[in-house]
């Protein structure tokens, strides 16, 4: 052993067993001096008081276990739901079965705070019925269950129970858990307990046998022997072993004291004492020969004894502690304690430790089995029933529950973690939340299922063998109930204090965990519908039961939707959108196949629509939007919504940006056709958009998303513009200005002169005389007045 594990500090447990080796070596050391010096005779007295002594604690301890059995059964036989039930005649209404209920609760919780008793149950005479805490039951079932062994008939037993008690003990014959028939003592017990003939009800309360047995086989002295309750007739009640009380036997009990008697060919040292019970006997029996042998042994080994220990016994003391610490230390060291550090109390630390590893155990074993029943790879057997109890799953009187919590986004969870180790916290604590919330109102067990946090909750059974009700779906279809206010609460918290995104998809109830994979179905079904309802809230199956099989995507809408996007029409395309969301999505009753189908058909429009807008020019901003990627990655229809209002909002930018630029190009290509082309009197809308290829109702349109004027009005304006450069020079005529500008004839130009500018061509011309205005009142400069009246020379020689 090395120095430094020599000096290493140590706790509790070693300076303990140093003691304890000190101790345990002086006793010896003054038992043997004062043995040896008393010789045997003081073995012999001290040895049969010390058995007195024990087995009068023994008789004590069995007292108290009648006494709480008396205490007991004085507070049911008392308490205002037993006399209520013992005074109810037939016929029986719902609240006369309900306050069976409550008292078999009541009767529950008695018996689990009672561990000296094995069960107990009142029986209802004017109803022949029981009340139990596993619940209310006819007499004859009831004795079927626990009384029913051959040779005792119902006839004697309700005949015992019909009678009047007063807190009297009896033996009843009893089916144990093994089917096998035993007598138990019961303690009977009338109610009330001032009835004088027969009492309405009546009060059993089974004693469990252990506490009798145990504490007889426990004791060291009796071991070797036997012991035994008698009752009034001194016939055994309880006993360790097989026995026959003779006539001598009953004589010498009843003479009171210690007596020696023969069994079975052994002379036995016995006792007999008066019990709490009335007329009882205890009676306890030790071999003679167990005080002779001590007697002998002591003598002989008291001065070896003497001379051994005080040679040898305080040096070995301590070497022997050192020794027997070493494994103490290698077992904290392996189980993750440091061996040099300050450990107050060793077994604490041990304990805690097995503790741990036994519930991580439990939890893996838990959720592998779980797992495995709901993905049906297992049946519900007793054995896989047994061995969830074991791991803490409650088995039977419920009806359960399934749901899980999928963890949608950890990125604002603990900044600065690896996503795995996020994903290991967030884990922890949703799952440490959920089962504190909702164990304020079920029993609920935690396990993983798919790597996501799942829970089975425990929901009691009401009245009847149905389920009591929880979730109810509203007029609105918003489904609302205990179990989901507590689920809502649970991860409203988590959202607010750790910031995690998360969705809870919760099954419907069912009688029985050999149910369970149709649970998982539903979680499974309800896990989906994220894709209709969205993450972080709560989906339960109930509420997709009877999903609507059809949606509304009119080809109206569709087209409507793809001209506006066309159109660079953002509010009308994102009305569009909306409107088709909220005739499908609002109320969450559409299926999850027909919302994909619908998300498809959304999807399918939206490429085809940017398709048409885009081409081989464009190859850069379809890949800066990059629609199919984007839409194809997400896993909601609310995602797909946000995703395509934000292409939406970007393509109708990058339209309209492109249709500005268009429209400045188109303007100038038109103005540039007119100036050519005005002079032409045939010339009129349909000639113009034919010149430059062009549909013409979408260049009337566009005249008047541009200047405010159809197409016609434009075209007069122009050549009025046009004509008044002219009248500005005097050697013009009306009508041949008329021809130069492209009016038929004279009366045209007056006519649309007069409209346009207020005035006639030759009033016009006066004013701009007198004026001596000029080029200058027309706005044209003096090259451009030439360049008209060059080309109108050369119109006119055409």
């Amino acid at each position: 052993m090395s120095m430094r594990a020599e000096r290493a500090p140590r706790g509790v447990v070693f300076y303990k067993w140093l003691v304890s080796y000190v101790v345990v070596l002086l006793v010896p050391i003054s038992v043997g001096i004062v043995l040896y010096s008393q010789a045997g005779r003081m073995v012999d007295v001290e040895s049969r008081r010390a058995n007195d002594l024990v087995i009068a604690e023994v008789g004590r301890t069995i007292d108290e276990a009648l006494e709480d059995a008396v205490r007991l059964s004085w507070q049911i036989a008392e308490h205002p739901r037993t006399v209520s039930a013992a005074n109810l005649l037939y016929p029986l209404s719902d609240l006369n079965y309900y306050t069976f209920y409550l008292l078999a609760r009541e009767l529950g919780v008695y018996r689990f705070a009672n561990r000296r008793i094995s069960t107990f149950y009142v029986y209802l005479r004017n109803l022949d019925m029981v009340v139990a805490p596993e619940g209310s039951r006819t007499a004859d079932i009831h004795f079927e269950i626990l009384h029913d062994i051959e040779g005792y008939p119902v006839s004697e037993w309700r005949n015992l129970l019909n009678q009047y008690h007063k807190r009297a003990f009896a033996t009843l014959p009893t089916i144990g858990t093994r089917g096998r028939g035993a007598n138990r003592v019961a303690l009977i017990h009338s109610i009330p307990e001032l009835a004088v003939d027969a009492a309405p009800a009546t009060l059993v309360v089974l004693l469990d046998m252990d506490f009798f047995i145990g504490p007889v086989e426990r004791n060291y002295l009796v071991s070797e022997g036997f012991g035994a309750i008698l009752d009034a007739e001194l016939e055994p009640i309880v006993k360790t072993r097989e026995l026959t009380i003779t006539p001598e036997m009953k004589e010498f009990i009843r003479a009171g004291g210690p007596f020696v008697d023969t069994v079975d060919g052994i002379r036995y040292v016995m006792n007999a004492h008066e019990s709490y019970a009335p007329d009882w006997t205890y009676l306890t029996a030790v071999p003679e020969a167990r005080f002779a042998e001590r007697s002998a042994v002591l003598l002989r080994i008291s001065l070896v004894g003497l001379i051994v220990c005080l040679v040898i016994g305080f040096l070995s003391a301590y070497y022997q502690t050192v020794i027997r610490y070493t494994p103490v230390r290698h077992l904290i060291t392996t189980l993750g304690g440091s061996p040099d550090a300050h450990a107050p109390n060793e077994w604490r630390f041990i304990e805690e430790r097995f503790a741990a590893q036994r519930s991580l155990h439990d939890k893996e074993l838990r959720s592998y089995t779980l797992a495995q029943l709901a993905h049906g790879n297992i049946a519900y057997t007793p054995e896989v029933a047994d061995r969830l109890r074991d791991v803490g799953v409650p088995t039977d009187a419920v009806t359960y529950g399934l749901f899980a919590v999928v963890i949608e986004n950890t990125e604002s969870f603990f900044p600065g973690k690896s996503i795995e180790q996020k994903a290991a916290l967030a884990h922890l604590v949703v799952e440490n939340i959920f089962t504190e919330v909702l164990s304020k109102i079920r029993d609920v067990v935690a396990f993983d299922l798919e790597s996501r946090p799942a829970f089975i909750v425990a929901f009691p059974r009401g009245l009847g063998r149905d389920p009591a009700p929880d979730t109810t779906i509203t007029a609105d279809g918003t489904p609302t109930g205990e179990f989901l206010e507590s689920a809502r609460e649970a991860l409203e918290f988590i959202c607010e204090h750790f910031h995690l995104v998360i969705t809870v998809v919760a099954g419907n109830r069912t009688g029985s965990l050999a149910d369970l994979p149709k649970l998982y179905q539903e979680v499974r079904a309800a896990y989906e519908y994220r894709l209709v309802q969205g993450t972080g809230g709560v989906i339960v199956h109930k509420v997709i039961e009877s999903p609507k099989r059809t949606f509304e995507y009119p080809i109206e809408l569709e087209r409507s939707f793809m001209n506006a996007v066309r159109c660079g029409d953002e509010a009308t395309a994102l009305g569009a959108l909306d409107a088709v969301y909220a005739a499908n999505f609002e109320r969450h009753d559409i299926s999850v196949e027909m919302a994909k189908c619908l998300v498809f058909d959304l999807v399918s429009t939206m490429v085809k629509t940017l398709a048409s807008i885009t081409d081989e020019h464009h190859v850069g901003f379809w890949d800066n939007v990059r629609p199919v990627r984007r839409l194809l990655g997400c896993e909601t229809a609310g995602e797909i919504r946000t995703v395509m209002h934000d292409i939406i909002e970007t393509v109708c930018r990058y339209v309209n940006t492109n249709k500005k630029s268009h429209n400045e190009a188109l303007r100038e290509k038109v103005a540039a056709y007119l100036g050519e082309n005005y002079r032409d009197p045939a010339l009129c809308t349909a000639g113009i958009a034919t010149g430059l290829s062009m549909n013409s109702a979408y260049l009337t349109r566009f005249f008047k998303e541009q200047t405010g004027y159809g197409i016609a009005e434009f075209l007069t304006r122009y050549r009025v513009d046009r004509a008044k450069v002219l009248l500005a020079e005097n050697g013009t005529s009306v009508r041949m200005i008329a021809e130069l500008t492209g009016f038929s004839n004279a009366n045209g130009l007056i006519r649309a002169f007069k409209r346009v500018e207020g005035v006639t061509p030759q009033q016009y011309r006066d004013i701009a005389v007198d004026t001596g205005g000029g080029s200058e009142r027309t706005g044209i400069s003096e090259t451009e007045r030439e360049a008209e009246a060059e080309s109108s020379s050369s119109y006119a020689a055409k």
